[in-house]
């Protein structure tokens, strides 16, 4: 997995992929906060899911967390890995 993130930046980078993929919120079951990360496919750049940056936070601690991830078409992905194609 890759994680795609732009911390120093006010997210301005990941915000702009989010609005490109369609990814509306975190993918975490419950959550609408807005997408400050996006994890991708290993050497694909394509999102896999997308994270706020409470669930990233809890994911990024050592041995991690459980997540319990919703895919739906408010979205934009699936759980098929279905995504738009990735802009250069």
């Amino acid at each position: 997995m890759e994680i795609i993130r732009d911390p120093d930046t006010a997210n301005i980078y990941t915000a702009a992929l989010a609005i490109t993929w369609g990814l509306r919120r975190c993918n975490c079951r419950g959550c609408r906060e807005r997408v400050t990360t996006i994890i991708a496919r290993a050497g694909e750049k394509v999102p896999t899911f997308a994270l706020c940056e409470k669930h990233y936070q809890e994911g990024a601690q050592p041995g991690g967390c459980k997540l319990d991830l919703v895919f739906d078409s408010s979205d934009g992905i699936t759980e098929s890995g279905n995504a738009p194609p990735v802009v250069t």
